[in-house]
């Protein structure tokens, strides 16, 4: 993963965040913060920086919102091929996930 480039341990991440999320370990399941926009933008307010890791256009208008907003970086991670460009626009900086960043198949 992404994070294992910058010394950060995805299972570190996992715990810490559902320790503090409304949604606990339901956090990690497929799609379960697709539905929940307004948390990103509760977030938002309270920071200098959000880290998106998604390749889903969908996102672009919410993370435009948060750096108009607020005046906060908002960094993209995704696989380049998979990721609509309207997002890569919006974001502050947009870090292509590829090579051994990519999980290989067992």
């Amino acid at each position: 993963l992404a994070f294992s480039q910058f010394d950060f341990s995805y299972d570190r991440l996992i715990i810490e965040a559902s320790a503090v999320h409304k949604l606990g370990n339901r956090l990690v399941e497929p799609g379960s913060l697709l539905s929940d926009p307004i948390t990103a933008m509760e977030y938002a307010a309270q920071t200098d920086r959000l880290v998106l890791v998604s390749g889903d256009g969908d996102f672009d208008l919410l993370v435009q919102r948060v750096r108009d907003l607020y005046n906060i970086t908002v960094d993209v991670f995704g696989v380049p091929e998979l990721t609509a460009f309207s997002l890569i626009r919006a974001a502050s900086s947009f870090t292509a996930i590829e090579g051994d960043w990519l999980l290989k198949k067992r």
